[in-house]
């Protein structure tokens, strides 16, 4: 859990500059990651779905819930895109 609460505040850090979540392109690293490449995009999931982890009750103003749940359902069934 530890790990998680990591990354997910340094994309929070990260993202304090704005993030591209328009563009494909995988131009932001992450100091948790190192060797990882991510688009804006990415990140924005990323730092949701951490933050539903380390603390459900923030809201983070983003409108990623549904695919949020369906991710989650996903995995635990094994699935994969």
């Amino acid at each position: 859990m530890e790990q998680v609460r990591e990354i997910a505040l340094e994309i929070g850090l990260v993202g304090s500059n704005g993030l591209d979540y328009a563009s494909p392109d995988q131009k932001y690293t992450l100091k948790s990651l190192p060797g990882e490449k991510f688009s804006g995009l990415n990140l924005m999931c990323l730092m949701y779905a951490g933050f539903k982890r380390i603390a459900p009750e923030h809201d983070l103003k983003m409108d990623l819930h549904e695919p949020f749940l369906v991710a989650l359902d996903m995995f635990q069934s094994g699935e994969r895109p």
